[in-house]
């Protein structure tokens, strides 16, 4: 008996589940495109870029931690302390921050490097 393409499309009223003989085919396929070539596969990442390379330690004034001393005119010694920081200033130059010690109870201060160099010990 023919049957035709609308015949195959033609669902009768009465089938309300699919027959228990049936079996459905699980497993994954490999989808087609119509041409019947595969997918094109993807691209591969490209590699993690490499860390950035450690920056150079900043470059340390040699004056840092050396010590000084503060005369008064007459030469009498009236203080001592240590270097802590530079200041670098656009316009005045460098300046050099002294800490000085706690029995002499002097406020840090900032002095050029004239004065630096006649305070050295």
């Amino acid at each position: 008996m023919p049957y035709t393409i609308k015949d195959f499309m033609v669902i009768d009223a009465d089938v309300q589940t699919a027959p228990d003989d049936i079996k459905v085919d699980q497993t994954p396929q490999k989808a087609e495109t119509r041409s019947g070539t595969k997918p094109p596969v993807p691209k591969p990442k490209p590699p993690p870029k490499p860390p950035p390379k450690p920056k150079a330690p900043k470059k340390t004034d040699d004056l840092i931690g050396k010590r000084v001393k503060s005369v008064d005119a007459k030469g009498k010694l009236t203080g001592e302390g240590t270097i802590i920081r530079v200041i670098k200033k656009a316009k005045g130059g460098k300046q050099w921050e002294v800490e000085w010690d706690e029995k002499y109870n002097f406020s840090n201060g900032k002095y050029s490097k004239k004065d630096i160099d006649q305070m050295l010990m």
